[in-house]
């Protein structure tokens, strides 16, 4: 199989596998970036509202449907949380579980986001459909974090301008939704004979 030379002289696993066809391109080209913040937690008005507040430990899976804590308009507009749209995605910046894991998720609706998460916006005429990416990430995640970690930290963070840099590859898009579909259908299935046990 013949690479590119640009992804020939590379050497991220991920790239030197990738087909010629695949040419890579930096991660900020999918999209824009936004991070949030956390409403006053003595202000009892702020919480229990029905805005989704995404947190670290939400972050699970492919797609994010749930939140453990909901604010009120009232909290999102006394805070710096910001709103994600659905279909945006999720990525854990700053939490202990970037020992192990690279969380990524896709959200299911329109969310706020917390000081410790940044959203991935989809770009208009992005190269990327957003399933992909996260079953990208996923597939890589040991890689990708110990490129994008930050070593030096006293807790355990994503370095932002790493993650904006790096270079993934970019699959023709047709070829990305059948691989994200392919993917949807045998996630579902997983879950799905789990749930059975």
């Amino acid at each position: 199989m013949q690479l590119t030379p640009s992804i020939r002289v590379s050497n991220e696993p991920w790239l030197v596998s990738a087909p010629a066809d695949w040419p890579p391109l930096p991660l900020r080209k999918a999209g824009s970036f936004l991070s949030g913040g956390t409403p006053d937690t003595t202000r009892l008005d702020y919480w229990d509202g029905d805005i989704p507040w995404v947190s670290s430990q939400d972050v699970r899976g492919s797609v994010l449907h749930e939140t453990s804590r909901t604010i009120t308009p009232e909290g999102l507009g006394a805070s710096s949380a910001r709103m994600a749209p659905a279909g945006a995605l999720v990525f854990v910046m700053r939490s202990g579980i970037l020992r192990h894991t690279l969380p990524v998720s896709r959200l299911a609706t329109d969310s706020a986001v917390n000081q410790d998460i940044k959203a991935l916006l989809p770009g208009v005429g992005a190269p990327w459909d957003m399933r992909y990416i996260v079953y990208f990430i996923q597939g890589w995640q040991s890689d990708l974090l110990k490129a994008w970690r930050d070593q030096g930290a006293t807790v355990e963070s994503i370095k932002f301008d790493a993650m904006l840099r790096a270079l993934l590859p970019v699959p023709p898009i047709e070829l990305q939704k059948t691989i994200a579909d392919y993917l949807d259908a045998e996630t579902a299935r997983v879950d799905e004979l789990v749930a059975e046990k």
